[in-house]
């Protein structure tokens, strides 16, 4: 989906906290409900009632932490319901997986924990390990280019590949406390043999293999022309990610193997940004896709990605285009108008246009002191990069910031699918499934509730953490890890507040922590609380 432009006076006065009306009404996309979510971050898959608890805990904690798992060890650690203005819900706009899948299954806290097929992380398994760009030398020098994508007009850019560093540092924080490295091994492509091997000016490209050098080995990639001619050839992840587990160190807990070059799984796939074989615990991410100057033809509109996707306007007005282009289809067609059957699926017939209903939105001229507010406002003046026309050095930073900052993203997916997470369906959550590109840029950078809770949980079941063991921890020390982990996340944010992810999930966070963990008093007194959970005013309008 590519909605219309929007401009650029878009000051995102209100934010979309529900599945938009297109998502309910049209998709056929039906929530979870609010206490199942709650019930999602606990490992019995059920809640106490938060009145009953209060009632039953001499000291109750009004600081409690949406998303807290139960069963802790102590009574302030009852699950509450987390502010829908910090962890809103699935957008769920035209052609976004959830509307494609609308029935996708959750995956609760009890579920994940139950599973046979999890890797647990362990004392002596616990490094996650980063594997830089493999080289492109020597007998394999036509492969040079491959990571550039062919587009009208001429080549894309001067830009260099996201640093395997600046990932590394990421993943610090983002998985703290968990270490980091850089993989040992050093890949590099290699020729493989003679046939079908791009030579000279052929006009006529074909499927070959090449090899990845892993040290002690070679392992065959087979390569293909891209079928949508963006790239100039596409690499197997399928082969890629066959070497990579051969070189697994003994402490690794997992591994992801960064790739400039397009992916593809298989026959059918047009292409592929990241997969992981979770069980084998490696992944693997391609930077390819994106590179800022495929944003044009990936439907990729930087001034909505996130935390600026949920501004109502911007939702509102993209669910009107996309309807505007469907009825203009069904009359170059000559069908009648689209119906919906009930289960979400869709079909053309002479029913009544379902498209309309209510947007769930949060005004922020009103609702002082929001983490989404916060995280839209620290954000507004670099979430757009400076033109190259004014400052070609500034540009090309913002640009590099941006591209790292999506690489860096879908990283942490796929490394949450080697830590067993299934693709989240209960908030906009970094674990959600995507259907392109822009609903990619629109996705947070941060765990929901219930897989935080996931991870959090892997790090007390065998004592990775001290304190914590069988999943349960010791009365407070939860509660200093979850802090740590805000903490260290804000410090890495701070770092690079010139990119515009980093701005907002950093807002983001400062706001968290002054809204759960006790910092109260720099809140706007127009902010209430009430049992653990803030109060916002929440205002449906209809979209028609």
């Amino acid at each position: 989906m590519a909605p219309r432009k929007q401009p650029k006076t878009c000051q995102h006065t209100s934010i979309v906290v529900d599945a938009s009306a297109y998502g309910r009404h049209r998709a056929g996309f039906l929530r979870v409900p609010v206490e199942k979510r709650v019930a999602a971050t606990t490992r019995s898959g059920r809640v106490i009632p938060v009145a009953d608890a209060d009632a039953g805990t001499s000291n109750p904690d009004p600081n409690s932490n949406p998303g807290r798992s139960a069963g802790s060890g102590s009574g302030s650690d009852v699950p509450a319901p987390p502010d829908p203005s910090t962890f809103p819900g699935p957008l769920v706009l035209p052609d976004d997986d959830l509307a494609l899948e609308p029935r996708y299954p959750p995956q609760s806290l009890r579920a994940w924990a139950s599973g046979e097929w999890r890797n647990r992380i362990t004392g002596g398994r616990k490094t996650l390990y980063v594997a830089d760009f493999p080289g492109v030398e020597g007998d394999v020098g036509f492969m040079r280019g491959w990571e550039v994508p062919v587009l009208e007009g001429g080549t894309a850019d001067s830009l260099e590949q996201p640093k395997v560093e600046d990932v590394v540092s990421y993943f610090e924080a983002f998985y703290h406390p968990l270490p980091v490295e850089v993989l040992p091994t050093a890949f590099r492509f290699v020729k493989w043999d003679d046939e079908g091997v791009p030579r000279g000016k052929a006009k006529e490209k074909k499927a070959f293999m090449i090899g990845l050098a892993t040290g002690s080995s070679v392992v065959g990639i087979r390569c293909r022309p891209s079928p949508d001619d963006f790239a100039k050839y596409q690499l197997n992840l399928n082969d890629l990610l066959d070497a990579l587990s051969g070189v697994l160190p003994g402490d690794a807990y997992a591994a992801c193997m960064l790739i400039a070059q397009d992916l593809y799984e298989d026959e059918d796939d047009d292409f592929c940004c990241g997969r992981a074989f979770g069980g084998s615990r490696i992944c693997t991410v391609s930077s390819f896709r994106y590179r800022p100057a495929m944003d044009g033809v990936m439907g990729v509109e930087r001034g909505h990605g996130w935390p600026a996707s949920h501004c109502g306007r911007f939702v509102m007005e993209a669910c009107e285009w996309w309807e505007e282009q469907e009825e203009m289809e069904r009359e170059k067609d000559g069908g009648g108008e689209m119906e919906v059957d009930g289960r979400g699926g869709k079909g053309k017939g002479k029913g009544k246009k379902d498209g309309g209903g209510e947007e769930v939105l949060v005004d922020l001229r009103k609702v002082k002191g929001t983490a989404m507010g916060a995280a839209i406002y620290v954000s507004r003046n670099v979430l757009v990069p400076r033109e190259v026309s004014r400052n070609k050095k500034q540009a090309e930073e913002d640009l590099y910031g941006m591209w790292f900052s999506r690489v860096a993203r879908t990283a942490v997916h796929e490394v949450g699918h080697c830590l067993g997470m299934d693709h989240c369906v209960y908030y906009a959550c970094v674990m959600q499934g995507t259907g392109g590109l822009g609903e990619d840029s629109r996705q947070p950078p941060y765990f929901c509730p219930v897989c935080e809770a996931k991870f959090i949980w892997s790090l007390g079941e065998m004592g990775v953490v001290e304190e914590g063991r069988g999943g349960r921890w010791m009365e407070g020390r939860m509660r200093e890890v979850e802090r740590e982990r805000m903490e260290v996340m804000r410090a890495f944010c701070e770092r690079w507040k010139g990119v515009g992810m980093f701005a907002g999930f950093g807002g983001w966070l400062e706001a968290r922590l002054k809204l759960e963990i006790g910092e109260r008093d720099e809140v706007e007194a127009s902010t209430r609380v009430s049992k653990g959970v803030r109060e916002v005013e929440v205002i449906v309008i209809d979209s028609d």
